[in-house]
């Protein structure tokens, strides 16, 4: 294939300032642990297939509108370590505001049953040595920040102005979650 060399989004690409937004809710790893254990309901399943059967594609034409050109997707390694990756490959810090996550129905009342699997909690072990909490960060919220994406939406780092333009505009639903810091 062939790739417009103006239009190149990379993990490499974030500038202090930049605003995170993130295409997909979160916990689609912990949906699925509940499903092999027989102990998902129907509202929590439905919304995870259709998080993972959604494409990211209008994430990423919107961003591509609006001149972005940092961004990941966030799969096996979670938010925490695909954050982790662009932040270092940008040379930046970052700083997610933990309440502002976008989460699937229910997610956090399978964590509260202990329906966590086995890779978000090496995820957030992993995490533990570069991942400063704020006191009264939640856990089950940790957790959700570790979890393992199946299908999981797009990190991208924007200037504010391209920021609001992408959360205005895509046709998909984008949330703000944070921002990279120098």
């Amino acid at each position: 294939g062939t790739v417009d060399p103006d239009a190149l989004m990379t993990n490499a690409a974030g500038h202090p300032g930049d605003v995170l937004l993130l295409s997909k809710p979160l916990g689609t790893g912990v949906v699925a642990n509940a499903l092999k254990r027989g102990e998902v309901d129907a509202a929590a399943l439905g919304a995870a297939t259709e998080s993972m059967r959604r494409l990211n594609d209008q994430a990423s034409a919107a961003a591509i509108r609006a001149g972005v050109r940092c961004a990941t997707d966030v799969t096996g390694f979670g938010l925490l370590g695909h954050l982790h990756s662009l932040a270092v490959a940008s040379r930046c810090a970052a700083e997610i505001d933990a309440p502002a996550l976008p989460l699937l129905p229910g997610v956090l009342e399978l964590i509260g049953r202990e329906l966590v699997p086995g890779g978000t909690r090496r995820n957030l072990r992993f995490a533990a040595d570069w991942t400063d909490w704020q006191p009264g960060v939640r856990n089950d919220l940790r957790i959700v920040a570790a979890d393992a994406q199946t299908s999981g939406g797009l990190l991208l780092a924007a200037p504010a102005e391209a920021a609001a333009q992408l959360v205005a505009e895509a046709s998909t639903p984008l949330t703000v979650i944070g921002r990279l810091k120098a």
